[in-house]
């Protein structure tokens, strides 16, 4: 494969994604833990269902995890407790409701990105 390609792994690449995952576990818990409007609006911007959403900012927050500590087995586990605790919050927050159904999509979500990884990494390996 060629090395050009892939990308860099110096430490400033890693602080600048180490920042980007910051902003986006932000994102995250201020669009589920803060009032439904942003949320709503967001949703409608984009044309997402809020499956949609939980799907796809669990998806983001896998890769960019990834692309730090490129460890599928311990970057998928991780999310699957983010996810837990996610929904733990919106239990504890007054105005926001838990569901199994939004902890089982982002679950299902940081699992398959991390299995996808983990894939693509054996396979390239040969």
């Amino acid at each position: 494969m060629m090395s050009y390609l892939l990308p860099p792994r110096s430490q400033s690449a890693k602080r600048f994604l180490q920042f980007v995952l910051a902003v986006e576990v932000c994102a995250v818990l201020w669009f589920a833990l803060g009032q439904g409007e942003a949320q709503g609006s967001l949703q409608n911007y984009f044309g997402i269902s809020s499956d949609g959403m939980h799907i796809l900012a669990f998806a983001v927050l896998t890769m960019t995890a990834l692309l730090i500590w490129p460890s599928p087995v311990i970057v998928g586990p991780c999310l699957v407790a983010a996810a837990g605790g996610l929904e733990l919050l919106q239990f504890l927050t007054p105005e926001r409701q838990a569901s199994w159904s939004d902890f089982g999509l982002g679950a299902a979500s940081a699992l398959a990105i991390s299995t996808a990884w983990f894939v693509f990494r054996v396979i390239t390996r040969n």
